[in-house]
């Protein structure tokens, strides 16, 4: 069977494709640390509205001490959460709906988290809302390092510091990051670019192989001995060494007893105290 259009709805189709209106969002995440389960959500809109909410985990011994002492989140705040279910129920009440939307993120893990979540969620608004953000979702760290003609994203906390001309104390709280990263779009699009504002990093001009070999990690974790040292690329890799090489072999290598060590290694960063008969430093990017 055909179907026939006449030119005159074609033309009333494509006035409303062009009329539909966009609300752009600017959302992020905290999770735990080796699972990825949500336990906050914060989000802004583009005029301004605020949203944000605790997420209580499905399981709540996801929750570590290093989690706690990077977001500030304890354990008795998670107690006392909303469920996943409440919290993007919630979420997905405050969303505007006469139009699409857009959520933009920082980094490439804010997928990965929703992905995780999602698999716990029993509530249809809350499936509706993650389901949303997930298939509307714009990673725009990699349009910014495009705008500022470098090869790799460099961290929202400096791009935020570069546009206000000050320094930032960032506390990784979900909705101040979200804050963040609207100041920072914001800022970009109305932004020329004449000189590169970050020399350290490899101009996109450059050879891409060069740029690659050259490019930071974006922290490195030092262990510092009488004889030797050691340097890692992640917590994970640093916790794995300290119980493969310096812990007991009777101790448990489970992902608990591997949390542990990334607290004590903070911990000892934190305070300078040796850790295994090392001094720790950690450096980020």
């Amino acid at each position: 069977m055909m179907i026939k259009i006449c030119q005159k709805n074609v033309a009333f189709i494509e006035v409303l494709h062009y009329n539909i209106s966009v609300m752009k969002y600017f959302i992020d995440f905290e999770a735990t640390q080796f699972s990825g389960d949500i336990i906050s959500v914060g989000c802004v809109d583009e005029t301004g509205r605020r949203f944000y909410s605790l997420v209580k985990p499905h399981k709540l011994g996801l929750m570590t001490g290093f989690i706690t002492d990077l977001t500030g989140i304890t354990m008795d705040d998670i107690r006392s959460a909303p469920t996943v279910n409440e919290a993007f129920a919630e979420f997905y009440d405050w969303i505007d709906k006469t139009g699409r939307a857009d959520f933009y993120v920082y980094g490439n893990s804010d997928a990965h988290f929703i992905k995780t979540t999602l698999q716990y969620v029993t509530e249809v608004k809350a499936q509706f809302a993650l389901s949303l953000i997930l298939g509307a979702l714009h990673d725009y760290s990699y349009k910014l390092a495009d705008h500022f003609g470098i090869t790799q994203p460099v961290s929202l906390l400096r791009s935020a510091e570069y546009y206000s001309g000050k320094r930032i104390l960032q506390k990784h709280n979900s909705l101040e990051d979200s804050l963040l990263l609207k100041y920072v779009y914001e800022k970009s699009q109305r932004d020329v670019i004449t000189e590169c504002p970050f020399p350290e990093y490899k101009r996109k001009d450059e050879d891409p192989a060069e740029s690659k070999r050259q490019a930071k990690p974006k922290i490195l974790i030092k262990a510092i001995g009488e004889e030797d040292a050691k340097t890692f690329y992640s917590y994970r890799k640093a916790a794995e060494w300290v119980m493969k090489d310096l812990m007991p072999e009777d101790e448990p290598s489970d992902e608990k007893t591997k949390s542990n060590v990334c607290n004590r290694i903070v911990k000892s960063a934190k305070h300078f105290k040796p850790y295994c008969g090392y001094k720790w430093y950690i450096e980020t990017n």
